[in-house]
């Protein structure tokens, strides 16, 4: 007996799935994200992982003031194919700048996942944000008590640089002269 072909996957379109949600093929608050064109069904957030987000949703909010806004696990611009929703996104201007359109690379600060268990999902929407020309990305990885801080976006996809830094060590907020943190006051 031959080996079998992978069937063919059908991508699918920002635009398209957008309309799935209108017409009710998807409901609104389905578990998915659009990643290079693929349906990815998002896991369920764990106790630990909700606490952190809360807790960095407050940090950047007190840091940013009035000087952006932040957006938790909502959708950004990544491209006709791609529409990630990061954990935390630090967003230029004020929420109602953006009610025809979801914030692109331009518009984001900064952008925030957080890993408790697998770096892998996290990891996997890297690509994607340094396409759309997201300039700095956060990695918080829980479990080995360290940060990644990815910058300088290729549109092929990759960063420039990315510095791994661990419990003492500070980390400096985008756009905030002189703000920084150390890594363990991100960390449970």
């Amino acid at each position: 007996m031959g080996a079998r072909l992978a069937a063919p996957r059908r991508k699918f379109t920002a635009d398209e799935v957008e309309r799935m949600v209108e017409v009710g093929i998807l409901g609104a608050d389905e578990p998915v994200e659009l990643l290079d064109g693929e349906l990815v069904v998002v896991s369920p957030q764990g106790v630990a992982h909700a606490a952190i987000v809360s807790v960095l949703d407050r940090l950047l909010s007190r840091a940013y003031g009035d000087a952006a806004h932040l957006r938790v696990q909502t959708p950004i611009d990544a491209g006709p194919r791609s529409r990630p929703e990061p954990d935390l996104a630090v967003v230029r201007g004020e929420p109602r700048d953006y009610l025809e359109r979801h914030p692109a690379g331009p518009d984001l600060l900064l952008v925030v996942e957080v890993a408790v268990t697998t770096l892998a999902d996290a990891r996997r929407k890297l690509p994607i944000y340094a396409r759309a020309g997201v300039s700095v990305v956060w990695v918080l990885d829980v479990r080995r008590r360290r940060l990644e801080v990815h910058t300088g976006p290729d549109p092929r996809g990759a960063y420039g640089a990315t510095t791994v830094l661990g419990d003492d060590d500070r980390v400096a907020l985008p756009r905030r002269r002189g703000a920084r943190w150390r890594v363990a006051d991100l960390l449970p």
